[in-house]
């Protein structure tokens, strides 16, 4: 056993030795905008798959919805040139756009959707009747749209028209939609203002509550894939001083870390893990992730500790609006090196296994509890296999506290990992015989 074990370590060694220790950091991409209008961009959601990302742009008059690949770059929505309107949501794989457009000599404005293959459908009738409304989100399988009809929260599809989600027609909006449209959530007005709801098909109509101080105040605008996990703000301070909040069914309306001005949820993982939002500090702005415990972190000193921060060199990141289903990608909105708004999309590092957006020891159980296998969670390096070389990645990838050294010296080292994570996995197999009585 003492050899096998011996000859385990000798290979591993010779791994890191002959290993190439630079490692794939997180990427930073600011969206740009479309060419002929004001320079600016705005994300408002991003695909499932993290590939797609869509908001409005600039236009000689107005807004003019996008449509941003990696591939394509931004564009207007093909078969819709010089529309004037937004685009509010997307599908998990892209394919499926929705929004808001104004009339023109030649097209009724109203909410939309959009295909690359079938262009724009209109959107604005309800059991047949030509209706103000406006589409502010889609379920990831593209089935059911949400938003608002005569200022009404609804929710509906090309079959069954709109419906309203609320008792007598309460004014409101739906922001988001569980994977499947089965779950919708959004805010209806009563009393004070307005109030965060949710709506299911078999339960009907149901108000989230409030965090305590302020007035009964709040909005819902984030859900998860199965509806049970759902995100937005609640007042706390009168007047609007907000506060992010996570709710599930079991536990309620649950505050979540908030710097001294206030903080608000824009966007919730398929998984309910992880969310994203805006965190207020004074006057200064910061696009945030909140992890599931509910803790709050700052995307850019996220991206700076992974290695990123030449990239941002210069921007403001104000808020994340979208997360993908992996976790690995969100998008959002700040300011560019020249002071104008835009639109960005990042990535976390490969390293970051878990999703959790930091490289850590979590990321080093990963790959021992997977070691071995082939195509599957731990592979940090991407080349399909668990072993050594993750350890290396996760090593050149590790985070490093804001003002700390470069992200190119690992720390802690690699041997110090290699030992951790030989130790773990030799437990973990039995490799060292250790058995009852002896």
């Amino acid at each position: 056993m003492r050899k096998r074990l011996a000859s385990m370590f000798g290979a591993f060694a010779l791994a890191i030795l002959l290993a190439d220790f630079a490692t794939a950091a997180p990427t930073f991409t600011g969206i740009g905008d479309l060419s002929g209008g004001q320079p600016f961009s705005r994300a408002s959601d991003i695909s499932g798959n993290g590939l797609v990302v869509v908001g409005y742009s600039g236009a000689t008059e107005g807004t003019e919805p996008f449509r941003w690949t990696a591939t394509t770059g931004i564009v207007t929505l093909t078969g819709a040139p010089q529309m004037i309107g937004v685009a509010r949501g997307v599908s998990a794989d892209g394919s499926i756009v929705v929004g808001d457009r104004s009339s023109t000599a030649s097209s009724a404005g109203g909410p939309y959707l959009w295909t690359e293959s079938g262009g724009i459908v209109p959107l604005n009738t309800m059991n047949g009747a030509v209706v103000q409304i406006g589409a502010y989100a889609i379920s990831a399988d593209g089935s059911t749209v949400g938003g608002k009809a005569f200022e009404y929260p609804s929710r509906g599809s090309l079959a069954t028209g709109w419906v309203p989600q609320t008792p007598a027609n309460t004014p409101g909006t739906t922001f988001g939609l569980s994977a499947d449209g089965s779950v919708a959530v959004g805010t209806y007005y009563r009393g004070q203002g307005p109030m965060p709801v949710r709506w299911t098909s078999t339960e009907g109509f149901q108000e989230l509550g409030d965090l305590p101080g302020g007035r009964t105040f709040g909005e819902a605008y984030g859900i998860s894939a199965d509806g049970s996990v759902v995100v937005g703000y609640s007042e706390v301070v009168e007047p609007y001083g907000n506060q992010a909040f996570r709710w599930t069914n079991e536990s309620g309306m649950l505050g979540l870390e908030s710097p001294p001005s206030g903080s608000v949820a824009f966007s919730v993982s398929a998984d309910g893990t992880l969310v994203g939002g805006v965190g207020y500090w004074g006057k200064f702005t910061e696009g945030v992730l909140w992890d599931e415990a509910g803790h709050l972190h700052s995307v850019r000193e996220l991206l700076r500790s992974m290695g990123a921060g030449d990239a941002m060199a210069g921007w403001s990141l104000y808020e994340v609006v979208g997360i993908s289903e992996d976790l690995r990608t969100i998008t959002g909105n700040g300011a560019n090196p020249l002071g104008r708004a835009e639109a960005w999309i990042a990535t976390t590092s490969p390293a970051d296994v878990n999703g959790d957006w930091v490289v850590n020891v979590f990321d080093i159980n990963l790959v021992v509890s997977h070691w071995g296998e082939v195509g599957s969670a731990g592979d940090a390096n991407g080349d399909g296999a668990v072993n050594i070389f993750d350890i290396n990645a996760i090593s050149a990838g590790w985070s490093h506290a804001p003002g700390s050294a470069s992200a190119a010296v690992p720390e802690p080292s690699t041997w110090v990992l290699l030992v951790a994570a030989l130790s773990g996995l030799a437990l973990w197999r039995g490799w060292l015989g250790i058995r009852c009585g002896r």
